[in-house]
């Protein structure tokens, strides 16, 4: 997990603030393609390593990462 960061830091600034202390992760983009790769723990204290890979899609690059971030929210809720 050292090598992966936290929400606010690094390439993880502004987003999923209330995961803290629960998310390492990483982001990557290129024109089409958004990724998110880490580790969580969830609120039942499980923990889970993701990989998420997002491409070809015509919706702009916020709402992508929105879609990210929902996804781990709800895994982190949910698991």
């Amino acid at each position: 997990k050292e090598y992966f960061n936290v929400p606010n830091e690094g390439t993880m600034v502004n987003r999923l603030f209330d995961l803290r202390d629960f998310l390492w992760a990483k982001t990557g983009t290129l024109a089409n393609v958004s990724g998110l790769t880490g580790y969580i723990t969830t609120q039942d204290g499980n923990e889970y390593a993701f990989a998420i890979l997002i491409q070809n899609t015509n919706e702009p690059v916020k709402d992508v990462k929105k879609l990210e971030d929902e996804i781990i929210t709800t895994i982190y809720k949910k698991y």
